[in-house]
């Protein structure tokens, strides 16, 4: 437990400290490459995770890997020469960074099917897990698959048999640039079977019990809680190994 600990603060450290530096200067383009969630012993419920940075949106430390991105990069902005008063490109950043994240962990939540979560281990993604947050409150439901089309949803894979967590922040700080959550607690988790359909189908949680938290007054209006998806099995793609997820949503 120590070491699951150990590596989630070193994760989840190393993203601030790129977020912050993101934020607050201009030294050349930003990408998500930045530190993965260590969660490859899985989460099991009473598991903490000290903190979650959406960092801009597209959650790259969200899982446990990420697909890179593929085909070719928007052109990468040179940083303005030492003392030139010239401003950053900052368009050209926005949309190399976008690039970069095409497969993040944020896209589960973009509201767009054509986009998607990939995992980015070797094989099949047995045992990787993604983060969404959304509000467990609502039934959920889930977009298996890449649903850009049925032929790129047959191409690659979708998850079959999973574990589906429940979990809730603590607290969380909010910023100009976004919102950190905080002692992220595990409630429950329960294994499904999902169908292999490339539309949305329901995604039944766990039985839990919320946590009597009380999140400082800036976190009052925040959606606090959280879905972990672990995949135990997939239904194969035809043509490539990665596993996607496209979509996570409270009806």
């Amino acid at each position: 437990m120590k070491r699951f600990i150990f590596a989630f603060c070193a994760a989840a450290f190393l993203c601030a400290a790129i977020a912050y530096s993101a934020d607050h200067s201009y030294d050349g383009i930003r990408s998500c490459e930045c530190a993965k969630q260590s969660l490859k012993k899985g989460l099991r419920p009473g598991d903490v995770i000290p903190a979650l940075d959406p960092w801009y949106g597209y959650e790259c430390a969200w899982a446990t890997s990420t697909l890179a991105a593929t085909g070719k990069p928007p052109d990468i902005p040179k940083p303005p020469a030492s003392g030139a008063e010239e401003e950053p490109d900052f368009e050209s950043m926005s949309a190399y960074m976008d690039w970069s994240c095409m497969y993040a962990a944020g896209r589960l939540s973009d509201g767009r099917p054509e986009t998607c979560w990939a995992e980015g281990a070797k094989g099949d993604g047995i045992g990787e897990i993604v983060i969404a947050r959304v509000d467990t409150r609502e039934p959920l439901e889930i977009w298996t698959g890449l649903g850009k089309s049925e032929k790129l949803h047959r191409e690659n894979g979708r998850p079959r048999r999973v574990n589906v967590c429940v979990l809730q922040a603590v607290d969380c700080s909010v910023n100009q640039y976004s919102e950190i959550f905080t002692d992220v607690t595990v409630l429950a988790r329960h294994t499904v079977e999902l169908k292999d359909v490339n539309a949305f189908q329901p995604l039944p949680l766990p039985l839990h019990k919320p946590l009597k938290a009380k999140p400082s007054p800036a976190c009052l209006d925040q959606i606090t809680t959280f879905v972990a998806i672990e995949i135990l099995s997939v239904y194969p793609g035809s043509k490539y190994r990665d596993t996607c997820i496209s979509e996570i949503r409270a009806k």
